[in-house]
């Protein structure tokens, strides 16, 4: 399973770990709250883990939110300072290096979550797999993706082939992840997709991608829809069989 992108690029996007994590700044987890509280409420004192979990912010918020024991799991050098920082808050917390392109995260958890993660790599069945492979029988697996359907990933294609290269766009497929997700010993318990309608790019290498995302930025705000076009990200909440 090859990983499509570097642990050195994600230490360049967070440079400020300690920062980032501790930020009350709003954090895309926080749109799920209201379909979290349904299976999470009663969970205090559960175990959580996020694969690829620095910065760690959102691993903080919900861990705060639902009274959970945080754990977490990445590949970058920054894993110990984000380890140091969470046992500070929250005791019993434990953070380790594992390259989940070779490695098998190491433990059971009541919760696995990963966000912006399994679109990363070129096999998404093994990927998932190994988020499995973590659950305690009866645990929730929780997966957020950007949202690459058919127009916003040829919009990259178009506008920022660099940042498209990092990403499988066949991961971030809502029915066919779903697909993988219960194919693999899950019941699926909700999915859709979130977030303020918006599009975004990281390199303006190519001529005019500011000016195109800009353009689409205010078709979406005067255009009162909200589908697999405009919303950013997309979401998977599933239960892993007893």
């Amino acid at each position: 399973m090859k990983n499509l992108t570097s642990s050195e690029y994600w230490s360049t996007k967070h440079p400020q770990i300690e920062k980032a994590i501790l930020s009350d700044s709003f954090h895309n987890v926080e749109y799920l709250y209201p379909k979290l509280d349904k299976y999470l409420q009663e969970m205090k004192g559960a175990s959580i883990i996020e694969l690829g979990c620095a910065p760690g912010q959102g691993l903080r918020k919900i861990s705060e939110r639902y009274g959970l024991v945080p754990h977490g799991c990445d590949f970058v050098q920054e894993i110990d300072i984000v380890g140091k920082i969470f046992k500070k808050e929250f005791p019993g917390s434990s953070f380790f290096k594992c390259d989940l392109s070779k490695d098998s995260v190491k433990g059971k958890y009541d919760i696995v979550m990963s966000g912006g993660l399994i679109e990363h790599f070129d096999d998404i069945e093994k990927i998932i797999k190994k988020h499995l492979a973590a659950i305690k029988p009866g645990g929730y697996l929780i997966l957020n993706t950007p949202n690459l359907s058919f127009w916003r990933a040829l919009f990259w294609r178009l506008f920022d082939p660099k940042l498209l290269r990092g990403h499988n766009p066949r991961a971030t497929h809502k029915r066919y992840v779903t697909g993988l997700i219960e194919k693999n010993g899950c019941e699926m318990l909700d999915s859709g997709y979130f977030g303020e309608p918006h599009i975004w790019i990281e390199h303006q290498k190519v001529r005019g991608a500011q000016k195109a995302t800009d353009k689409a930025n205010r078709m979406f705000k005067n255009w009162d829809r909200r589908n697999s076009v405009t919303m950013p990200f997309v979401y998977w909440i599933a239960k892993k069989e007893s």
